[in-house]
């Protein structure tokens, strides 16, 4: 669990991973050089199974990779400082993690909830857009998130989270891993998100979206060549990672650089008819969304615009 000034929400989220069905852990809280009540509020915890480490201010990434280093089991999952679990997510996880074939990654559905409303935002985690690959399936899209259960060795082989990053270092690591590793998928909602002003998404939020295609520079960077199904693939990663900032910014009425970033997609698509219909569609479930009467059915949207990307591919 990385950490920084958390001290109004982190007794939840620890809470909500001691109440889990499966006890056999440890959950190392990984103290980012808080400077808030993070620690006092931390150490009132009387588990024993909860370690804390103190860490200078290094960034999320680097958090993550000192407690999973400082880690002694076979697997780990990250819950950040704001999130909770559903009391069955390790003893689900687990238990798919040690069905044969053997798998690097177990992951969930996961639910969004927040205080405010107009923040909701659509549940995260779905099966791979293509069955069995998962590395071309994380290119196109952050199939993952961040419910997950992960081999150790995994971590090892790629090196860990990248440091250097300060957004989408989730999905650069899965990006990685798949590379290397099968994931399965639990098709259970089993964590929630917190959607909140003072997420990062939301604090930087249009530095992050500006820099989400950056994620495939890096990937493509280290690739020699690519044959004709990855170069399909690459098409379409890019034109959903440009649309998807596009549509963050869209939001936001930051209409010149959701302009911009629809742009690009539509260059990076190898059918761009078919890629502006798309867009429209996009848009369309996304101003529906702003009407309450629709809001109520958040849900069933973003199970539909899930469906849409599956078929668009």
């Amino acid at each position: 669990m990385p950490a920084y000034n958390r001290a109004e929400l982190i007794g939840e989220s620890i809470d909500s991973a001691l109440a889990q069905t499966f006890r056999n852990f440890e959950l190392i809280v990984a103290d980012d050089g808080s400077i808030d009540a993070t620690r006092a509020v931390v150490e009132q915890c009387r588990d024993p199974r909860v370690r804390f480490l103190a860490l200078p201010h290094r960034g999320r990434s680097a958090a993550v990779n000192a407690a999973v280093r400082a880690g002694r089991g076979a697997y780990f999952a990250r819950l950040d400082s704001d999130d909770l679990w559903h009391p069955q997510f390790l003893e689900a996880t687990v238990a798919a993690m040690e069905e044969p074939p053997r798998v690097g990654v177990v992951y969930t559905r996961a639910s969004t909830f927040a205080a405010d409303p107009a923040l909701r935002e659509p549940d995260r985690g779905h099966p791979l857009t293509f069955p069995g690959k998962p590395f071309e399936s994380m290119l196109v899209r952050d199939h993952a998130s961040a419910a997950a259960l992960v081999r150790m060795e995994c971590h090892q082989r790629v090196g860990g989270f990248d440091e250097t990053m300060h957004w989408w270092e989730d999905w650069d690591f899965w990006i990685r891993v798949s590379r290397h590793y099968a994931f399965r998928f639990v098709d259970r909602v089993l964590a929630r998100f917190r959607i909140h002003p003072a997420n990062t998404l939301h604090v930087h939020g249009g530095a992050a979206w500006a820099t989400r295609a950056d994620v495939l520079d890096k990937t493509f960077a280290t690739l020699a060549t690519l044959d004709p199904e990855l170069e399909r693939i690459r098409a379409i990663a890019y034109r959903n990672a440009h649309f998807d900032a596009g549509l963050h910014f869209w939001q936001a009425r930051a209409l010149p650089a959701a302009a911009r970033e629809f742009r690009h997609g539509l260059r990076a698509s190898r059918r761009p008819a078919r890629a502006a219909a798309r867009l429209l569609y996009l848009l369309g479930l996304q101003e529906l969304g702003h009407l309450s009467v629709v809001r109520e059915s958040h849900g069933a949207l973003a199970r539909a615009r899930q469906r849409w990307r599956a078929r668009s591919t």
